[in-house]
Parts: C-alpha cells; structure tokens; sequence
C-alpha cells in the first residue's frame, strides 16, 4: 500500500523515526502491508542480506584496513556554517577523532601533527567549494589549498562520476519480474529512479546541476588522511531554492546525494 499512497504518519514515526532514535542508522524496509497481511519483496530481502553480509565482512577486516568517510554539516550553504553544529566545537572533534582513529589502529596516514589544528583543517575543506575549480573538474580541485593541507598531514582527495556511470548505478536489472518488485500494480521500468530523478532535477550530466565541471562529471570534494575521508553533507538545494529538497513532495534527491 506504500506504493500507492505513501507512509502514513504513525508508520513514519513508528517505522523510521523511533528505530533512528534507537541508533538503527543503516535501516534497510524489508516489505510493506497488502491489505492487512505483511508482504515481503524479494530485492529488499536480498539487499538487507547483502548489507548483513558487508557488516560482518567489514567486522573481520583488519582496522588498518578500513575505510572510514566523515561527513561534516554543511547548511544553509554559502554562510560560513560548513563544519558547525550547534553546542559542539566540530573543528576539535575532527581532530581527536583523527588520534583517536589512529589510536585504535585505522590507517590516518603516517604525517597527522599531534597539535592538529581542527580550525585550519576545516577551513580547507571550506575552500574546496570553489566553483570555478570544480567546473574544471576534480584535478583542479585536488591542487586546491595543497599546501596547507600537507602541513596537517592529508591530502586533498576529490573525484568524479560521470553521468553514465551514475545511470549505471541507479538502473535496476532488466531480467527483475514480479518475485524482485513485489505485488505493484504494473512492473516500472529499469531506469524508474532515473526518470524521477531527471524529471524533478534535470537530465543527467545537466552542467547546472550541483558540483558538476563542464565535462558533465559530477565533484566530489574532500580531504583524505590514509583511509579516512572527510568531506561535507550535499546541499539540499539550488540557487535561489536552497532547501527545495527539504519541501519536494517525494523527496527525490539530486544526483550528488545518489
């Protein structure tokens, strides 16, 4: 019944809102109500073990070994609020994080200063948001603030997707029938995310999209200390429309999000 009318308030809140609260921060919906039965959907099934299977992986791999992502708060855009949070000092969390991560064993790389400075090392991240580097793509980003970078022991670390590969990702397999959708009124198509994607934001690779050079790759900027990347929150928004997502009827987010 999701598929056709949404969540309803007291599912929202009983399904996704207290599970959160509850520290359940990977949730991954496993099926939905078909009249007043529970009806399982085989893909959701499938993904919840494939995700069970990579923590138990990730579990046994070596801590050096690890990969570990940060990402900083970044909103509203273009103020200054990029690495705040209210009541808390984030520059000086991302500094002991740093030594507390390298305490354990991860991998920080081999060049973290002991007095680092969280202050500075958020100020480069900050600078990252360069727009004319960023329409040259991720090799002018990565020769943003090098120095500066060096002297806190990382190095800039930003990439690119290009806009076949994220079709790629977000395109579900053509063999999928009736055991991989579930019991939906008609199949969608392969590339359903694609189309709700471009319908609500744009075509793909569209230059004026968020972050993306003029080649029609998609930006993404951080810095990098060994295996540990730190970078900021997508906006939820464009120029002139900064919290759009925030208000979109289905929620659909824009390309950097996916």
């Amino acid at each position: 019944s999701w598929e056709r009318s949404g969540m309803m308030g007291l599912q929202s809140i009983v399904l996704y809102a207290l599970p959160e609260l509850d520290g359940a921060i990977d949730t991954v919906p496993i099926g939905g109500l078909v009249g007043d039965n529970i009806f399982l959907i085989s893909e959701r099934v499938q993904r919840l073990t494939r995700r069970l299977h990579k923590w138990i992986k990730l579990r046994q791999k070596p801590k050096k070994d690890r990969k570990v992502a940060v990402l900083l708060y970044g909103f509203p855009p273009g103020v200054g609020a990029t690495g705040t949070a209210a009541l808390l000092n984030v520059p000086q969390s991302l500094s002991r994080l740093l030594h507390a991560l390298k305490a354990e064993g991860y991998d920080t790389g081999d060049k973290i200063p002991s007095d680092l400075e969280g202050d500075a090392l958020v100020e480069v991240i900050r600078a990252l948001d360069n727009p004319r580097a960023i329409s040259r793509g991720a090799k002018s980003v990565n020769l943003l603030k090098t120095d500066e970078i060096s002297a806190l022991g990382g190095n800039i670390g930003a990439a690119e997707v290009n806009s076949e590969t994220l079709r790629d990702w977000l395109t579900f397999p053509k063999s999928w029938g009736p055991t991989e959708w579930g019991p939906v009124p008609f199949l969608p198509e392969p590339d359903v995310l694609v189309q709700r994607l471009e319908a609500q934001w744009g075509t793909l690779g569209n230059p004026r999209h968020i972050s993306v050079s003029e080649e029609g790759n998609y930006v993404v900027s951080g810095v990098q200390f060994g295996n540990v990347w730190i970078g900021v929150q997508p906006v939820l928004g464009v120029e002139g429309d900064p919290m759009r997502l925030l208000f979109e009827r289905d929620l659909t987010p824009h390309p950097q999000y996916t």
